[in-house]
């Protein structure tokens, strides 16, 4: 089977970095399983916002899988503006113009967003006559609509419509509907019109277990880089490391503000209790201004993987200080998987399908507010037998459901089925 994978922004093997996300996971399984894989990609690298080549390229690699990389120049980071709608819609007639005269495939996966790029996806797939399934990961464009407010949402309106237009036609055309929970498959099945089928499924995000991997080699030189970058030493600190990893966006900033204000009125910022959110973004500097004379908190920006690595090795809970919306409140995250990945408790403000997982399977809590997040992380180190019963809960959720290649493996065998049904 030949397969084409539509996604513009993602790590590729070839970047600095690399750490495989879904699309990446997904074209492994549908190698490992015989299967042939064309990459749709933009030549925009998204984590270092530069172009790898500066024009189209094409690489055919060893591994079974060809990289169609697409330079369009411009764009921005806004989730609407006409700027960026444009670049997508650029993007979008340059795949569909490439795509158009290359052998057709025996099945195309469209990730959403964007709306534009499922659309074109379902026009490619029309014309080769191929099933084509569209894969939600994101609650575009109904929560750009929600979220934004006054002038900016009556100016932004048109590109909605036009969002919303692109979305209705490719779920329509789409043979299958595919999303990372039941909530977003079904947020496709709405725009599609039609009841919902057993061509319809939902494949979480999933982890590579490989990335928590720690070269204990080098051990002296990922403490000696902590020391460096904030004075800590990891091998020596009888303080407890709590971990955050992500974008430091605006529902990050408004999760991390609420809870550091009761952490200080409890007394927690002298306590036995160190806070290292990593990850960079728009509200990083502004939460670092903020938070520069709490003396346990710390901000260092983005991080390495291997550098990530260790210091989950080295902490004692995961904590997801995150808005509640209803977009995260019906998704779990890359983080999450990251962190039960590395048997870490997670205490998390969320609600919704993360709250109702860690419960579930005993291996976290929900907090609602700083001083009732320095109780729980007080109850976890007081009681040992409950720490390491909710860690061993952790990994053995995360190796029998959200491991890598259990999710992948499925996904490729169903991508199969829907091929020969079609």
């Amino acid at each position: 089977m030949n397969v084409w994978l539509v996604k513009m922004e993602e790590l590729l093997p070839m970047d600095k970095d690399y750490r495989a996300y879904r699309m990446g996971m997904l074209a492994e399984a549908l190698v490992n399983s015989g299967h042939k894989v064309t990459r749709w990609c933009s030549d925009l690298n998204p984590q270092t916002k530069k172009y790898r080549h500066g024009h189209d390229y094409t690489l055919v690699s060893d591994h079974g899988v060809t990289y169609e990389l697409l330079y369009v120049k411009g764009g921005d980071n806004q989730s609407v503006s006409l700027k960026r709608y444009l670049n997508n819609f650029l993007i979008a007639i340059k795949f569909k113009k490439k795509a158009l005269n290359l052998p057709p495939p025996d099945l195309i996966v469209c990730a959403m967003p964007t709306p534009q790029l499922s659309r074109i996806s379902s026009e490619i797939a029309k014309f080769f006559k191929t099933p084509l399934v569209v894969d939600a990961r994101d609650y575009w464009p109904d929560i750009i609509e929600q979220e934004l407010k006054g002038i900016k949402k009556y100016v932004s309106m048109p590109l909605i419509y036009l969002m919303k237009n692109d979305l209705r036609k490719a779920c329509i055309a789409a043979y299958s509907l595919v999303g990372i929970t039941p909530f977003y498959r079904d947020h496709l099945v709405n725009y599609s019109g039609r009841v919902k089928t057993d061509k319809d499924s939902f494949f979480p995000l999933g982890y590579d277990g490989k990335l928590n991997q720690v070269s204990y080699d080098k051990v002296d030189e990922y403490n000696n880089f902590w020391i460096k970058k904030l004075k800590l030493d990891l091998l020596n600190t009888e303080k407890k490391i709590i971990y955050f990893a992500g974008k430091i966006n605006l529902t990050v900033k408004n999760g991390v503000q609420p809870l550091i204000s009761s952490l200080e009125k409890s007394g927690a910022t002298n306590s036995n209790y160190i806070f290292i959110l990593c990850g960079a973004g728009q509200y990083l500097e502004e939460l670092q201004n903020l938070l520069r004379d709490v003396n346990n908190v710390y901000l260092p920006g983005h991080i390495s993987a291997e550098h990530l690595a260790y210091l989950r090795s080295k902490s004692f809970v995961a904590i997801q200080p995150i808005e509640n919306r209803i977009d995260y409140e019906n998704s779990l995250s890359n983080k999450f998987f990251e962190n039960i990945s590395a048997g870490l408790p997670i205490l998390t403000s969320l609600t919704g399908i993360t709250r109702k997982e860690i419960e579930s399977n005993r291996c976290g809590f929900y907090y609602s507010s700083g001083s009732e997040l320095l109780r729980l992380l007080n109850k976890l180190d007081s009681n040992i037998e409950l720490y390491e019963e909710m860690s061993k809960n952790a990994l053995e959720l995360f190796d029998t459901t959200y491991d890598s290649k259990v999710v992948y493996r499925n996904f490729s065998t169903y991508l199969e089925r829907i091929a020969q049904e079609f």
